[in-house]
């Protein structure tokens, strides 16, 4: 136990342990001061964790506090965002061994408003692979992810709520809560204990047999034979050749985050929740990658500590890094930033670039190493060059250090991607396209920026977005 989780431990308010029998081995102790600490760091108000073995829940804690200032308990309900997609994945294998549909079904023959490529399956966006070249590129998609929650209630026949609750929630003793903002990609509302039992039902095979674990938890094939890291909603590691699965949430800074894992060869699970985003949101996991996650390393080094062994080191020390930069502790993050980016020399982790972007970015001061920051997110865009997030994160890095050319031509690549869902998200990242590209021109040709900035207000992002843009518009505007 680290001197900061023996200090935390005396500050976070804790539950009481279940009196199920542990697993051999479980460090339950060791477990409960890692999130505690963990807790801590991220100012996360309160939460609840669950472990859970052969289809029973043998651990559980609480800590801190609601919202409201009560107790947070096993049973306080929250949205569990994008855990609502692995959710949706149960409900998707389900149908398809019903014979209600097929994953390889093309969107197009459930989605009459579908005007997308017509050879995108239903497997494509389970797989977060369906924008861009249909199955080349894994670009997160939360959005599209949604449209798979009308393929549910047309092959069911019933709302997807009433789907959720009848053949996944109810059979595995979990209560049904009103979740007034439910989608197949988010808005499910429910408690630690809920999900703890939908977890032990899939153990015990209450849910999907093991044939239908397997359809779910098998990585999605990219075009060029690579193995992607989602599944059917669900995403996969391997570590040392063991499967690790799992599925995160990220709400509104202010309201949730969460995160579920499944050791399928152990018969082991864990289930997050909090009242704070920050359980997820500074460690980029919707890159795909959740081994920088201190809540997964606590749960791999108290329930499998051979397993959290495998685990490359430096993922530990990103861990940490990224935990210190969102605190703003620059010389933490800077020292881990020099340490973990020579680790990583061939494959940057999702993690590792958004953390190289990000100390490069404005108010941190230019923390990070420029030739390493570089050449970190430009190594991510040219492995995924379909991948809007490495273009924006190596357009911002270029743009910092002055590469002006270079930015632009990443910039213009985020613009010239197609088959792109036309959501919120698409949107802010066009205007931060255009915006970049404005502030290019700025001193070189304001007409031209004027027009990116025009392009910018057009895709009717709103917010500090719309506010930026609208300053440069008029700032443009007023020279002219």
């Amino acid at each position: 136990m680290t001197s900061l989780a023996s200090a935390a431990i005396g500050l976070v308010t804790l539950g009481q342990a279940a009196a199920q029998p542990s697993p051999p081995g479980f460090d339950a102790a060791g477990l409960d001061a890692d999130i505690a600490a963990g807790f801590q760091a991220l100012d996360v108000p309160g939460g609840a964790v669950a472990v859970i073995e052969g289809g029973r829940i043998v651990h559980e804690r609480a800590f801190g506090v609601t919202r409201e200032g009560e107790a947070f308990q096993q049973d306080t309900v929250l949205r569990f965002a994008s855990v609502s997609k692995a959710v949706t994945a149960l409900a998707l294998v389900q149908l398809e061994a019903d014979g209600r549909l097929s994953l390889e079904d093309p969107l197009s023959s459930w989605d009459g408003e579908w005007t997308g490529p017509d050879s995108v399956t239903l497997a494509h966006l389970a797989g977060h692979v369906s924008e861009g070249i249909p199955g080349e590129t894994y670009v997160y998609g939360t959005n599209r992810y949604a449209r798979l929650g009308p393929v549910i209630e047309a092959a069911s026949g019933r709302s997807l709520a009433d789907y959720f609750c009848t053949h996944i929630q109810s059979p595995a003793g979990a209560q049904c809560h009103d979740s007034p903002f439910l989608g197949a990609h988010a808005g499910l509302r429910m408690s630690v204990a809920d999900m703890a039992r939908i977890v032990a039902a899939m153990q015990a095979g209450g849910v999907l047999d093991t044939a239908g674990l397997d359809r779910a938890f098998t990585p999605f094939t990219l075009n060029d034979g690579r193995a992607g890291p989602a599944a059917v909603g669900w995403f996969v590691h391997e570590i040392g050749g063991e499967p690790v699965i799992w599925s995160f949430g990220q709400d509104d800074p202010d309201h949730s985050g969460a995160l579920v894992a499944f050791l399928p060869e152990r018969d082991l699970g864990f289930v997050m929740l909090a009242n704070a985003n920050a359980v997820s949101d500074p460690y980029r996991l919707l890159g795909g990658d959740a081994l920088a996650s201190p809540f997964l390393l606590a749960f791999l080094d108290a329930a499998a500590p051979d397993l959290g062994r495998r685990i490359d080191p430096a993922y530990r020390v990103l861990s940490d890094g990224l935990t210190a930069a969102f605190r703003m502790d620059l010389p933490t993050a800077q020292a881990a930033f020099t340490q973990v980016s020579q680790a990583f020399d061939q494959a940057p982790p999702p993690a590792l670039v958004f953390f190289a972007s990000l100390l490069s970015g404005p108010g941190y001061g230019d923390a990070a190493d420029a030739d390493r920051a570089l050449a970190i997110v430009e190594m991510a865009a040219a492995q995924d060059p379909g991948d809007r997030w490495a273009r924006l994160f190596a357009a911002g890095t270029q743009s910092a250090v002055g590469s002006i050319e270079r930015a632009r031509a990443h910039y213009e690549a985020i613009l010239a991607l197609d088959n792109q869902e036309p959501d919120f998200l698409n949107a802010l990242i066009r205007a931060w396209a255009n915006r970049g590209l404005a502030q290019s021109y700025l001193s070189e040709d304001p007409a031209r920026a004027l027009t990116y900035v025009e392009a910018g207000l057009s895709t009717g992002v709103s917010g500090e977005s719309r506010d930026q843009l609208l300053a440069m518009q008029a700032s443009l505007q007023g020279a002219n």
